[in-house]
């Protein structure tokens, strides 16, 4: 841990710092109590470098908790550099240590990515993450997934963060245990939002067809909004007719994962050519005829769709340098 602590104080070339936790077999492990995080949080005060830690596995009962988020968050209060926080499989963080981050983000400058998986935050610790999006102008990626929790009362408020927020470009909420309530609200919080183009709400959130018939709502008056996975989320013929009558007016939607629901044949075939349209619209806005390898046919299957954005993606795309494809049943990466 020290040794940690000293390279983070003069390591003037260590711009990405991972630490593992127990039972972790591919990457070095460091045990890392809640005093350890005070002294690796004491390094990152005055670190001028790091740009990205992540913090991974530690979920043991002697592993740091709550305690150790709040140090974290209080050292990058004072530090303008880090871009990238991510604490997967940090069980023990909670509602308590949300609240610190929730506190973080309402002061950073510097952080644009905050993953908190599998951190055990129920709807109160949302809540302040929530009300921390409210006033932040930095972040671009929140994931907190497998927060199951977090049910329809921490959706509620993070729905609502939405209509204040104009900078969070995705946003992770699968595995959250959320149900109608939840959904409706985060549809009419799509109403609102300018600036949210992928949203996950799949597995572990039974919304059912009240809340997929909540989410087309958001999205027949929704323009920014180009990827949204619902994998899994209990929607029936219901539900899946009103994705229907929304994607027929919803013009930007490109990727829109509805597996594993009991929505027929005949409605997905129908939402797919949506979708397969504005992929064409999209490939055609970029200059490219909507003829060719990019393009999409009116027939394709949601993945086939899937698949193909990723190529146009790879061939236009001059920005993008990382790209994570995941198979079925991860909740915190697309799945594709």
């Amino acid at each position: 841990i020290r040794e940690v602590a000293s390279k983070l104080e003069n390591d003037s070339s260590l711009t990405s710092l991972t630490l593992t936790g127990p039972n972790v077999s591919n990457l070095p492990v460091v045990n890392m109590d809640t005093a350890g995080a005070r002294i690796v949080a004491e390094g990152l005060k005055n670190n001028s470098v790091l740009e990205s830690l992540r913090l991974f596995s530690y979920k043991t009962e002697n592993s740091f908790g709550a305690d150790g988020a709040i140090a974290f968050s209080d050292a990058l209060k004072q530090n303008n550099t880090l871009k990238s926080l991510d604490f997967t499989y940090c069980s023990n963080i909670g509602d308590e240590g949300a609240a610190s981050l929730g506190d973080l983000l309402k002061k950073s400058r510097s952080l644009t990515s905050l993953t908190i998986y599998d951190a055990k935050i129920g709807s109160a610790g949302a809540v302040y993450i929530a009300n921390g999006l409210k006033s932040n102008s930095v972040l671009a990626f929140l994931s907190l997934g497998a927060n199951h929790g977090i049910r329809d009362d921490g959706a509620v408020a993070l729905a609502d963060s939405l209509k204040h927020n104009r900078v969070l470009k995705t946003c992770n909420l699968s595995c959250c245990g959320i149900s109608a309530k939840g959904a409706i609200a985060l549809g009419r919080g799509l109403e609102q939002n300018s600036s949210v183009t992928k949203l996950r709400l799949c597995y572990g959130n039974p919304i059912g067809d009240e809340g997929a018939v909540g989410l087309a709502r958001g999205l027949e008056h929704n323009g920014v909004l180009t990827e949204l996975v619902l994998a899994g989320t209990s929607i029936g013929e219901v539900g899946g007719r009103a994705l229907l009558a929304a994607m027929e007016k919803n013009t930007v939607i490109t990727s829109l994962n509805i597996d594993k629901n009991e929505i027929s044949e005949t409605l997905i075939t129908k939402i797919a050519a949506c979708v397969s349209r504005n992929l064409s619209l999209a490939v055609a806005q970029r200059g490219k005829s909507p003829e060719g390898s990019t393009s999409a046919s009116t027939n394709a299957d949601p993945a086939t769709l899937q698949i193909r954005e990723v190529a146009s993606k790879l061939e236009n795309d001059s920005s993008l340098t990382s790209l994570i494809l995941s198979g079925p049943n991860v909740c915190n990466d697309p799945v594709v």
